[in-house]
Order: structure tokens, then sequence, then C-alpha cells
């Protein structure tokens, strides 16, 4: 586990969120883990709202964003330790919020300010350019 004080010290990380979502099969609610970016903090102290970007397989390659969606899957980016898919895509178009307690800490973290400052540089880019859109 990585030290993490402050909501702050989240920002430009991979994580795995826990998320709810119903089980058919239980006919019950369950939870997930998903890996997720961090790219802001309410707070400068914890408990508080994360801003994240969803990273995912997206199954349905034809549902890809031609320009939002960042591979950061093993192919792209083989140092990391916290996604163990050859292909992934960080979808900077699907900006959302995660609490604080729901980030999962025993997990191993990945920093992209300090092994892929490229492709954060891509992500920070492409989230950006989204913004822009918007309104």
């Amino acid at each position: 586990m990585d030290l993490v004080n402050t909501p702050r010290d989240l920002i430009n990380k991979i994580v795995y969120a826990s998320f709810p979502y119903f089980d058919l099969k239980a006919n019950k609610k369950g939870y997930k883990l998903r890996p997720v970016l961090i790219i802001g903090a309410e707070k400068d102290y914890f408990e508080c709202d994360l801003t994240m970007l969803p990273i995912s397989t997206v199954s349905n390659k034809m549902n890809l964003h031609p320009v939002y969606d960042v591979n950061i899957g093993l192919l792209e980016c083989p140092g990391m330790h916290s996604i163990d898919k050859e292909v992934c895509y960080v979808r900077t178009h699907r900006q959302s919020t995660v609490y604080s307690k729901d980030i999962v800490t025993s997990k191993k973290f990945d920093d992209f300010s300090i092994t892929y400052k490229a492709k954060l540089k891509e992500i920070k880019f492409k989230v950006s350019e989204f913004n822009k859109t918007l309104f």
C-alpha cells in the first residue's frame, strides 16, 4: 500500500474503487472493484468526494470514442502494477465522483505523474478538450 495522508495524495494515481451493482442471479446488491484514475479532490482532508476517470476494457469496440478514450493497457504501458489487461482505456469523457471511503487502499497504486508522464499529459489534454464541449 502506498502512503496516503490527504486526498491530494491520490491525484494522478490509478486506484481501485468499490461500486455497487445488482446481482441478478443472487437477486441482491453486490460490489465490484473497478480501476479508476483520480484527477481531483473536493477537500484537502478525508472524507470527501474524489473526481475520477473510469478505466475500462470496453468490450464492444464500437463504444470506443475515437478521440477521448486513451489506451493504458499493458501493451501501451508495460510497467503498470494496478492494470492486468493488455488493452484498456481511460475514458476521459466519462468524469465522475467516488467517495474516498470507497477507495481500496490495500492494493498497489500506479502513479502516472512518475511512471507515464507523457500518457498523463495526453489524458489531461483530452479531459481539457472534452470539457470545452460542455455547456
